[in-house]
């Protein structure tokens, strides 16, 4: 097993909302006044790194969705699924709320680099110094090491991160 894959598991086995950073938290805290009616999509952007695919886990966990990485696994008569790696171009997001009616779908959630080119509630997420010293020190928790410092965004901090 690859070291980064080993590193995902070892968080995926031991994370929780505790581990939100600041950022991530004040997007979470902002989603849960969208996931009602009339809200049906809604748009969590950030740039790479910055902890959108995490905080997507962490609403799964918390039982405000189903995480699915991509479009082609989305299905049907679910109440909420959390979208990664969509695209925000306006015709996209458009066959989204299509796919909701067609699918049996409440809401989605989804996650992208850029905010939605679509009127829909977008809420950015965005990286701090404290943020990666929070991921950081959650890491070093469960004897994940990143030995690198001058590391400024979640992927990069995971994909150098080894098992103690």
């Amino acid at each position: 097993m690859s070291a980064y894959i080993e590193v995902i598991n070892r968080i995926k086995k031991n994370f929780s909302k505790d581990w939100l950073t600041p950022s991530q938290m004040q997007a979470f805290e902002e989603l849960k006044t969208f996931l009602s009616p009339p809200h049906r999509v809604i748009n969590i952007f950030g740039e790479k790194g910055a902890g959108k695919t995490f905080l997507g886990w962490i609403l799964q966990k918390e039982g405000l969705g189903s995480y699915i990485p991509s479009y082609e696994d989305l299905v049907e008569n679910q109440r909420s699924i959390i979208l990664d790696n969509y695209s925000n171009r306006r015709k996209l997001v458009r066959r989204i709320r299509n796919d909701l009616e067609m699918k049996n779908i409440e809401n989605i959630i989804i996650l992208t680099k850029h905010a939605a080119e679509d009127d829909i509630p977008c809420i950015g997420v965005g990286l701090t110094e404290d943020d990666i010293k929070l991921a950081r020190a959650n890491l070093y928790r469960v004897d994940i090491k990143v030995t690198d410092n001058s590391i400024t965004n979640m992927w990069e901090l995971i994909k150098n991160a080894e098992v103690k």
